[in-house]
């Protein structure tokens, strides 16, 4: 915390003055017990889909863009996966929803 100094006619007045940046601060819900985001399908049988929904909150001032890719593209398993939006932004105090099928 730095003071501005400000003259009075009763003297001179130090006000505190406290200079912030804006950031991005992110929450994944679900999550797992180490909180790592979690995404859970559960049992699926063999010819049925599944939706599951990674909610991302944004309780910063900072918006954030975003693109979601596959750790291992060449996974059989991914291929099945599809997810919406693929790419968007984690609005400034704002919630984003991303649906995986």
């Amino acid at each position: 915390v730095t003071t501005f100094p400000i003259l009075a006619k009763t003297g001179k007045i130090d006000f505190p003055l406290r200079c912030t940046t804006k950031k991005t601060v992110l929450t994944v819900t679900p999550q797992d017990a180490d909180e790592n985001p979690l995404i859970d399908f559960g049992q699926v049988l063999s010819g049925e889909t599944s939706i599951c929904v990674l909610k991302v909150k944004n309780t910063g001032a900072l918006a954030a863009k975003f693109e979601l890719e596959p750790e291992e593209p060449g996974s059989g398993f991914v291929e099945m996966i599809s997810w919406d939006p693929p790419k968007s932004e984690f609005k400034a105090h704002g919630m984003t929803n991303v649906t995986f099928t």
